[in-house]
């Protein structure tokens, strides 16, 4: 597996993404596997359905795996808080770039069939951005979710969390865990792991509980 970049000092939120969107990933003392690794953007296709789907991707970054999922016949949406790296997405061919905080998204609700948060959640508040991810999406929605597992040197900024301080969270905000896998990942190839230890990246597949009847 590749080193991992050194933390650098921190910044105004959005200076980071702004300055990878003008000069793109190298030297920004960051990565995301998501943009480094095609093998782990196609595992992540191959967790989507054959048919066609609305997709919302929150913090799209300069759009790799968006454009990946749009081959595969799905309509993307992609969110992020960075008007130049969302310029970088457009430039990739994502047409669909919003300007927007996964936080606080710009959209009607039962929006969506999915949602994604690629390597996102250490930059946003768990509670709510789970919360907003199941009002947009439509009935028996589903959200995935990929992050750092524990070894991996993430970014000063980014906040890695384990399995299980995500799982409550999103019970809380109307989901139950479909899936969840420890994979290893390089360019190449992405497999799954054993244990947290041995993967470079924990996904997370939570699906929307049917709403409870309110009792008169």
């Amino acid at each position: 597996m590749a080193s991992r970049p050194k933390p650098t000092s921190r910044k105004r939120p959005r200076t980071l993404f702004d300055r990878i969107g003008n000069r793109g990933w190298r030297g920004s003392g960051h990565f995301t596997f998501t943009v480094v690794s095609g093998a782990l953007r196609r595992w992540i296709v191959g967790r989507l359905p054959k048919t066609p789907r609305t997709i919302l991707s929150l913090g799209c970054g300069s759009g790799e795996l968006e454009r990946r999922i749009a081959e595969a016949g799905h309509r993307v949406v992609g969110v992020d808080v960075s008007l130049p790296i969302l310029r970088s997405a457009r430039r990739r061919g994502m047409t669909a770039a919003v300007m927007g905080d996964a936080m606080q998204l710009p959209f009607r609700d039962a929006s969506f069939d999915y949602v994604l948060l690629a390597e996102t959640i250490g930059y946003v508040d768990l509670p709510v951005a789970f919360a907003e991810a199941s009002r947009v999406l439509k009935k028996r929605g589903r959200l995935l979710i990929t992050t750092y597992a524990p070894p991996v040197e993430a970014h000063i900024r980014y906040r890695k969390y384990r399995h299980d301080e995500i799982v409550g969270p999103l019970a809380d905000a109307g989901f139950r865990v479909a899936e969840s896998s420890f994979l290893r990942v390089n360019r190449s190839k992405a497999s799954v792991a054993a244990r947290s230890e041995d993967a470079a990246v924990l996904f997370l597949e939570g699906r929307k509980r049917a709403a409870r009847p309110i009792s008169g």
